[in-house]
């Protein structure tokens, strides 16, 4: 069975492929992405910079790579996906020129991301209360949660942004336009996805239930959207 949040990226990324066979997945994770797409015969390269991932990535048969991307050096692509990753890439403008390097003429720039500084009060205290219940019922390991649910946005915050310096939605937005036309941008939910993986053992029913109460949620204006799917081309 396909993990929700692959369903979900899989239905963003090949409508807007449109064709193109020769990808490259920068951020592969585990591999389960990219061996959906290599199964519906797409000739794909991975990559990540885990050692870890790029091992689990192989084991499900994935030709994955363990790089830093801005290193990376192979003939061009005619899509680039970059699957929860380019917030973690710095600098951004030497991102965006290694895939204006690697992408060919007619390439598409695919990205599925997050707005990490759009996360309100109401959504910072959902995402942290889903993982204390979630804990209570013996459904995560357990864990300290108090002080994100004490000032959840602050603890999301600093995590994010003081612990890891992540880019945010409008740096990454800014670094493609320079080189790429944007000519799809989108916001999605996206805090269901923290609960998706299988060490959670987490039935589908119970992820599809969260997606489905975020989406709610963001229906009613009581938090906001903060995954980010865009697509880019050449100018």
């Amino acid at each position: 069975m396909i993990d929700l949040d692959v369903q979900d990226t899989l239905s963003f990324i090949e409508p807007n492929l449109s064709g193109r066979k020769h990808l490259l997945e920068v951020g592969c994770g585990k591999g389960k992405l990219a061996r959906e797409l290599m199964n519906s015969g797409y000739n794909l390269k991975a990559i990540d910079s885990s050692d870890e991932a790029v091992v689990a990535a192989k084991t499900l048969g994935v030709d994955a790579q363990k790089i830093d991307f801005l290193e990376f050096k192979q003939a061009k692509f005619d899509a680039i996906c970059f699957t929860r990753s380019l917030h973690h890439i710095d600098p951004l403008a030497a991102a965006v020129a290694k895939i204006d390097e690697l992408l060919e003429i007619d390439g598409v720039v695919i990205i599925e991301d997050f707005a990490a500084e759009l996360l309100d009060e109401n959504g910072a205290l959902w995402r942290y209360a889903i993982e204390d219940l979630l804990v209570a019922c013996a459904k995560l390991p357990s864990r300290d949660t108090k002080t994100a649910l004490q000032a959840p946005l602050r603890f999301w915050q600093e995590h994010h942004f003081g612990k890891h310096k992540i880019s945010d939605s409008k740096s990454m937005i800014e670094a493609l336009s320079a080189r790429f036309h944007i000519t799809k941008l989108e916001y999605t939910p996206y805090l269901y996805r923290y609960f998706v993986d299988g060490k959670y053992g987490l039935a589908p029913s119970l992820v599809l239930a969260l997606k489905n109460w975020e989406t709610k949620m963001i229906d009613l204006g009581s938090m906001k959207a903060i995954g980010i799917r865009l697509i880019a081309t050449r100018r």
